[in-house]
């Protein structure tokens, strides 16, 4: 028999085990990023394509606030329905609210229509971000879409996107859009009890995004690391 002093020592380990356990699936349901500061980034210059406007400067970086006041992390977003018949791959930084700034990458192969469940395999993950490609901005295989939010755009409920006709040869100023991809690594990270694993990337960006509600397009240029989870 336990002493009542063994018991209630015993009774207390137990409950701890029960609130740990209940914390931790709790926690599970949060979604794993990665905060620490400077490992993951996008800065660059918004030039805006209209008279009257400055071009802007922007550096968003994990673990440091944005220019809303939050604090970024990195994450990765899979889109299903979008791209279709193309599953899309997005490394982000974002803030609680809404993403500030991504690169999105599509499936090289399509995806059929019944398919419930697009997840991303190693191998597709790494033939897709290879180290000296060039991807160009479309809805397409390969290709990739450019998202950046900011305070000048006076549109708080999103990024302002490029788009596959705004940045074709000749039709911008500036030139053509494209992600350059710079370098590419393993990376994993824990979070939550969860470990994520992917490639970290960085790539170089340049492209024209398409103004809404009134607003004037601008022209993006700039270097990103990300995280593309597989």
């Amino acid at each position: 028999m336990l002493s009542d002093r063994s018991y209630l020592i015993a009774l207390f380990i137990g409950l701890l085990l029960l609130v740990q356990a209940c914390k931790s699936d709790s926690m599970l349901e949060e979604p794993p990023t990665e905060t620490p500061t400077g490992l993951f980034y996008a800065t660059g210059t918004l030039t805006p394509l209209a008279p009257g406007l400055d071009t802007v400067q922007f550096a968003y970086r994990s673990g440091e606030e944005d220019p809303w006041g939050n604090t970024v992390v990195a994450s990765t977003y899979q889109d299903y329905v979008n791209f279709a018949p193309y599953k899309s791959l997005i490394g982000q930084l974002r803030q609680p609210a809404i993403p500030i700034f991504s690169i999105g990458v599509q499936s090289l192969n399509e995806i059929a229509a019944n398919q419930l469940e697009w997840t991303w395999t190693e191998p597709e993950v790494s033939d897709l971000l290879v180290p000296g490609d060039t991807l160009s901005i479309g809805y397409g295989p390969g290709q990739a879409i450019l998202g950046i939010n900011h305070p000048v755009f006076q549109y708080p409920t999103g990024p302002l996107y490029t788009l596959p006709e705004e940045n074709e040869q000749g039709f911008s100023p500036l030139g053509k859009g494209r992600i350059i991809i710079r370098s590419v690594e393993p990376y994993s990270a824990t979070a939550y009890e969860v470990t994520r694993a992917g490639l970290r990337v960085k790539a170089a960006f340049r492209g024209r995004l398409n103004g809404v509600l009134g607003q004037p397009d601008y022209w993006a240029e700039g270097e990103a690391v990300l995280f593309y989870e597989y």
